[in-house]
């Protein structure tokens, strides 16, 4: 390689490196200058009332003390549980689309 072609190799690296870094730099700033834009232009989310960040005071509520109930045997007896819910079933509508086909 002749010193002529490596320098031309040299100065053609540089320039492509350095029209990389300002395109680079360029899509950053745009898309910075965007986000400040679609940021500006979207709804805050506040509303005329606001929501309070914590709930009002109010008296503490203490449920009552109560003894486990113990058994005829001498042991201790667990409380029933309530029982399970059931959801009723679920229905779907009649299907419009049909597999027959009429002649």
């Amino acid at each position: 390689m002749t010193p002529q072609r490596s320098v031309d190799r040299d100065t053609g690296m540089r320039r492509i490196s350095t029209t990389t870094r300002w395109l680079a730099g360029i899509g950053v700033g745009l898309v910075g200058a965007l986000s400040l834009f679609f940021a500006s232009r979207a709804p805050s989310g506040s509303s005329a009332t606001p929501t309070p960040a914590t709930a009002p005071a109010t008296a503490p509520v203490t449920a009552p003390a109560t003894t486990p109930p113990t058994s005829a045997v001498g042991g201790t007896a667990t409380a029933p549980t309530a029982p399970p819910t059931t959801m009723p079933p679920v229905t779907y509508p009649p299907s419009r689309h049909t597999t027959s086909r009429s002649s």
